[in-house]
């Protein structure tokens, strides 16, 4: 259950199993208490047990939720990525860019527990949906934030990587009077990912790629025509650029096709020690991190571009 995400309150789930377990076994002792001459004695010793309960989950370290003890680990999950992303306009400019480090505490707490040991996480805000970015603009590994809506940002300073990411249109053309063919060429990390946003009304009807076009994704509770399409690429030592092509039918689309058909966004995923190592504020975060915390870390570059 601490695998639910930050939506889920686990504790009360768990409160519930054990009291409807609780109710069953102790079920038959109700007859037995019938019979007693008094149940003021019987009803003490509850109180007093439920009571001393309370107390020691809440005022001794048997009730932190978490531990570092290697035979039997509950480690809080944690997932740390310094991000920097670049965005560019229908012409290839460059419209918007920062750096930014990432926090995805893995469970409901969050930050609660966490804070006392990073105090420059006070000053973290909650990273807000970027509106008209596939996904969000969020670059996190795996496309999961239905599940973890709530992650934090603070600024970080912007780094260069190793095997720089490189993306390209390299042809475009029409098939027919309502549909386009997009050829892409695409080299960067081992683990990259991308989502397909086109816009609304236009459907992406193939691809090159020998599996099934995926359903659309969604990263929370928005407008339909925010979803996009996810393809997660990986690859051992490669230096041959990965091409690909995608078509797309506009004959329902709403707007000028001119403006753009749709936003590609890819993420090129660095998780190596020699790249981790080169941001100040990952290596900041891992010197004070309590023995009770597994951390997943990884140096990201995000790109979005409108075609």
């Amino acid at each position: 259950m601490g695998r639910m995400g930050s939506e889920v309150n686990p504790d009360l789930f768990m409160a519930v199993l054990v009291t409807l377990s609780v109710i069953v076994v102790t079920c038959y002792i109700v007859s037995i208490s019938h019979a007693l001459y008094s149940v003021d004695g019987t009803t003490m010793v509850l109180a007093i047990m439920c009571v001393v309960s309370f107390g020691i989950t809440i005022q001794t370290p048997y009730g932190f939720p978490y531990g570092g003890n290697a035979i039997a680990p509950t480690p809080k999950r944690m997932f740390a990525q310094h991000v920097m992303s670049t965005f560019y306009n229908k012409s290839g400019a460059v419209w918007k860019e920062d750096a930014r480090l990432e926090l995805w505490p893995l469970d409901y707490l969050g930050l609660e527990h966490i804070i006392n040991y990073h105090p420059d996480f006070k000053k973290a805000e909650l990273l807000a949906c970027r509106s008209n970015t596939p996904y969000c603009g969020s670059a996190i590994y795996l496309p999961i934030k239905r599940m973890i809506r709530k992650s934090w940002s603070l600024h970080a300073a912007a780094m260069t990587t190793r095997d720089p990411m490189k993306f390209k249109l390299i042809q475009k053309w029409k098939r027919s009077e309502f549909v386009y063919r997009f050829k892409f060429s695409w080299m960067g990390s081992e683990k990259m990912q991308m989502h397909i946003q086109p816009k609304e009304g236009i459907v992406m009807t193939e691809w090159s790629l020998d599996s099934p076009i995926p359903d659309k994704i969604y990263p929370g509770d928005h407008d339909e025509h925010e979803g996009s399409h996810f393809l997660l690429y990986s690859h051992g030592y490669s230096k041959t650029p990965f091409e690909f092509w995608i078509q797309l039918d506009v004959s329902d689309a709403i707007g000028d096709i001119e403006d753009g058909m749709m936003t590609i966004a890819v993420i090129a995923n660095y998780v190596h020690d020699n790249d981790i190592y080169q941001s100040k504020e990952i290596v900041k975060y891992l010197k004070t991190e309590p023995d009770w915390v597994t951390t997943s870390r990884a140096v990201s570059k995000y790109e979005s571009f409108v075609f």
